[in-house]
């Protein structure tokens, strides 16, 4: 398990009885870790926002909303639930810096193509690398299918 993954088993271990609105207001507000991804895993649009924090080299936390933990009780339904109400988005995954969201992969790409993005790790104190050249729409997964 990775230090971006150890999150889930702290999340779901000590707060099964946390309201959905308390448990993703308490990971976003977070000042020890401003940046956070809640995301399903077989997502290619989680994996994409994934590769790109990872090719920045930032740390972040990682709510993975379809682990078996978030299953039980319909927990992972009631967190998108509350992560569509602050963000306008049904779709996963949605990031945040600062408690102040980014959006999904998209949105993500575009901010940090923008140099947004970086502007907000700054402004959270995130120390990240600019791999030169990256374009983050690089990092979705391709369909190659025959014509």
């Amino acid at each position: 398990m990775s230090e971006n993954d150890s999150a889930l088993t702290q999340a779901t271990a000590d707060n099964a009885q946390e309201s959905a609105e308390a448990f993703v207001h308490r990971f976003i507000s977070d000042p020890k870790q401003p940046l956070v991804l809640f995301g399903v895993d077989y997502c290619e649009f989680t994996w994409a926002a994934r590769k790109l924090l990872e090719a920045l080299e930032v740390k972040y936390e990682l709510i993975d909303l379809g682990a078996e933990e978030f299953q039980a009780n319909h927990r992972s339904r009631e967190i998108r639930i509350v992560l569509q109400t602050l963000t306008g988005s049904p779709t996963t995954p949605q990031i945040f810096v600062s408690g102040e969201s980014v959006g999904g992969a998209t949105d993500l790409f575009d901010e940090y193509k923008q140099g947004s993005f970086q502007k907000m790790l700054q402004s959270a104190g995130l120390q990240f690398t600019s791999p030169p050249g990256l374009d983050p729409y690089s990092l979705l997964p391709h369909m190659h299918c025959p014509i």
